[in-house]
């Protein structure tokens, strides 16, 4: 019964509409989704005051923001691997938008993990920060999230010019999730998607060569008939 029902679901007109729109704006709806989830934050949490972890209730809301980003990333991926699998209408924006994507969910995950084990005093070198910026003083709300996208984005790349480090177990732990899988990711998706991608577009040029020949010979033929 639960495949039947899963089987209607997808036939579904409506949810195909949706989730090809969703791959079609991958990263728009990535974006959106970041960004409700940093303000949720922001509104949660009293950053720029020294006791930030004040609240049970605020703990809450950003332990819940922390997972569903989790399964936003993870749910990213998934749709990746899928389309790229099961499709030879991948093209070089699916994967684009997915890599940049991926980048973004990582960064909001960061941002979770900085607001979330940021501890209650500071002291003057910053090493009790979850992450550290090279900086005398500590970061504002808006810097943090630049820095960790920039963060995200060299070690999705596997740059790493390591003037941003992880300094907690748990953030340790988020960056060699996000390494591991920016090494299966340029191998599986990017690998399979380029590969798709051009020996479609090789077999349409073979076609497309095809078919002027053929009208190359139709004129040609005429022109014989006409002299």
């Amino acid at each position: 019964r639960v495949g039947s029902v899963m089987a209607r679901i997808k036939s579904n007109e409506t949810v195909r509409w949706i989730r090809r729109r969703i791959r079609k704006y991958l990263l728009p709806t990535t974006f959106l989704w970041q960004l409700i989830s940093i303000l949720i934050l922001y509104l949660s949490s009293d950053y720029e005051k020294t006791k930030v972890q004040d609240s049970a209730g605020r703990n809450a809301v950003i332990v819940i923001c922390f997972i569903l980003q989790g399964i936003q990333c993870l749910a990213l991926l998934f749709v990746s691997l899928k389309f790229v699998r099961r499709t030879h209408q991948v093209s070089l924006s699916f994967l684009s938008q997915s890599f940049a994507a991926v980048v973004l969910s990582f960064a909001g995950i960061y941002a979770t993990m900085y607001i979330l084990l940021k501890p209650d005093i500071i002291d003057d070198e910053h090493q009790n920060l979850p992450f550290y910026f090279n900086e005398d003083q500590p970061p504002t709300f808006g810097t943090v999230i630049l820095k960790l996208t920039y963060f995200s984005c060299v070690t999705m790349t596997t740059t790493g010019f390591g003037l941003i480090k992880p300094q907690h177990w748990a953030t340790h732990i988020a960056v060699i999730v996000q390494m591991l899988i920016s090494t299966l990711y340029h191998i599986v998706i990017f690998g399979l998607g380029l590969s798709r991608y051009f020996n479609t577009n090789k077999t349409q040029a073979i076609k497309w060569n095809t078919n002027f020949q053929r009208l190359s010979a139709d004129f040609d033929n005429d022109d014989v008939r006409r002299r």
